[in-house]
């Protein structure tokens, strides 16, 4: 779809035609960033309220808030589970690709009469430690160009360089960028997968209480210059009732800077928890009344 979305839009662009695309195809957000005669423009949308703001921004392709908005209109968690475990399978084959990028030299059908020595054209991937890729190129029009990729103390930083008059211009000047970035900012990992976020009750379980976990990380670009950014998070979590599975969605975890909302994360428990037998709620629930602490 995409693929035919930028081929019309070429051709349409070849005729001289104005046109006013809408897209969620990241694809075609990409071509209309790289073309000089697409003006890439969205409008705001709140992503507290869930609602459109109506604002127009030129210059700034739109986000995708489709999991907010599922979540919101009550689709099945099991739904949305299993469209992040697509995303999650993409952001894989992401890592595969940047394993190959990041290789200096290889041959191509090697062992064979026709093997090919292939040598990477973005050098820093031999002589700078830990970048890993991306993209090198030059037209008459945009100059040697480069855009880079380093992972380094868990943070990774992503420069672009173009319109350079030769090749290795364009590595000291992504040099520059990249030392500059780890210089200037750091990652700091305030909640990953695997936090205790607490206890919460399951109704009915065969265990009474559950531990909950993040269902992604929670990390803070901190400015080396300034003081660290005052981060805190609360929780939003929905009556639980078993069976329980680890990686079902059971509320959020709001993520709170200087009094706002910047982000919201999906809580899960950390296991599977079974519903418990008749026989097991009834013992459960004659302790609680023998120990005054049942629920009413």
């Amino acid at each position: 779809g995409a693929s035919l979305a930028i081929s019309i839009l070429e051709y349409l662009i070849e005729k001289g035609c104005t046109v006013i695309t809408s897209t969620h195809y990241s694809q075609v957000k990409s071509f209309g960033k790289a073309n000089d005669h697409v003006l890439v423009s969205s409008v705001e949308f709140d992503s507290q309220t869930l609602q459109p703001t109506y604002k127009y921004i030129p210059g700034v392709s739109g986000a995708s808030y489709a999991f907010l908005i599922a979540h919101n209109y009550h689709l099945p968690d099991s739904i949305i589970q299993r469209a992040d475990e697509y995303k999650k399978d993409n952001e894989q084959d992401v890592q595969r690709q940047l394993e190959y990028t990041g290789i200096y030299e290889d041959y191509l059908r090697k062992g064979t009469s026709k093997e090919f020595w292939l040598v990477n054209t973005n050098k820093l991937v031999r002589f700078f430690k830990g970048v890993d890729g991306l993209k090198t190129g030059y037209t008459d029009t945009a100059g040697y160009c480069l855009t880079a990729t380093i992972e380094k103390d868990g943070m990774r930083l992503i420069s672009v360089v173009m319109g350079e008059p030769e090749a290795t211009t364009r590595s000291s000047e992504t040099t520059g960028l990249i030392n500059y970035g780890f210089s200037m900012y750091s990652l700091e990992k305030m909640l990953t997968t695997s936090s205790n976020l607490g206890n919460a009750k399951v109704y009915q379980g065969e265990n009474e209480y559950v531990t909950l976990q993040p269902l992604k990380d929670v990390s803070i670009l901190n400015n080396k210059n300034k003081e660290k950014r005052n981060v805190t998070y609360t929780l939003d979590i929905k009556t639980i009732k078993a069976p329980v599975k680890k990686g079902e969605i059971v509320g959020k975890l709001n993520v709170i800077e200087n009094g706002k909302t910047i982000d919201k994360i999906d809580v899960t428990v950390k296991e599977n928890v079974k519903k418990a037998t008749l026989i097991k709620m009834y013992l459960r629930n004659l302790k609680n009344i023998l120990s005054g602490s049942i629920d009413f």
